[in-house]
């Protein structure tokens, strides 16, 4: 089924359901909420091609995964974030457009989704404390949004963060709380920012001289299973 045969559907015309496939705010509400519905009942799904060519977007969203960070939390909490920006890309018509690369192969691999145009826009992962990726998508113009803070880059940038260093604080006091002084931190690499402010947060909750941190209970690594067994 194509356009055309889906507006001999009574009281739909061919321009107003492109429009309304496409996500022009246009046009009269209630045929943008006809067309959907008529779309669905005839299990019409537009072409991805001339969907590109008629609104100049490729639908996928981009997700770059470095190889050597599989070890890190953050590929740990990946599965589970994947899945759930899966299921809003798919109720969206997006899909996900994946890039598995070296360290060092990261900036490229974003100048690419660029240059070829496969990609709407990326979302990045476990940002650095000064991560460049958020300097080169700027430059390239291709949206971005952080799962995660980078702190040390200057230029404005969407992301999406929880407080860590708060929740870490108050379950440091908490267990202080308890009359549990010796507090061990198993944290991760702290080029992530993340990772860095849980070692402040616990050392913040532990500031006075009788509950200071003790270094001999800190350590940072990544966070596979060898090594947390180790610590």
């Amino acid at each position: 089924m194509n356009t055309k045969e889906l507006s001999k559907e009574p009281k739909l015309l061919q321009t107003p359901i492109s429009r309304a496939l496409n996500g022009d705010p246009g046009g009269n509400e209630a045929m943008r909420k006809r067309v959907p519905e008529s779309a669905r009942k005839y299990r019409y799904s537009p072409n991805t091609r001339a969907r590109t060519l008629a609104t100049d977007r490729s639908m996928p969203m981009g997700h770059i995964i470095s190889m050597s960070k599989q070890t890190e939390p953050a590929s740990r909490v990946i599965s589970d974030f994947i899945a759930g920006v899966g299921m809003v890309y798919a109720g969206h018509g997006y899909q996900l457009a994946w890039s598995i690369v070296h360290d060092d192969e990261d900036l490229d691999a974003l100048r690419r989704f660029a240059e070829r145009g496969t990609v709407d826009g990326v979302i990045l992962q476990a940002p650095a404390n000064n991560d460049p990726r958020i300097d080169c998508l700027s430059e390239i113009d291709l949206p971005c949004v952080a799962h995660g803070r980078s702190s040390q880059v200057t230029r404005p940038y969407s992301l999406l963060d929880v407080k860590n260093k708060q929740v870490i604080y108050g379950l440091t006091r908490h267990l202080i709380a308890l009359g549990r002084p010796r507090i061990a931190l198993i944290n991760g690499q702290e080029m992530f920012e993340f990772t860095v402010r849980c070692r402040e947060a616990v050392v913040a909750a532990r500031a006075r001289p009788s509950n200071s941190a003790d270094p001999a209970l800190m350590c940072a690594s990544d966070l596979s299973e060898c090594n947390r067994y180790q610590a």
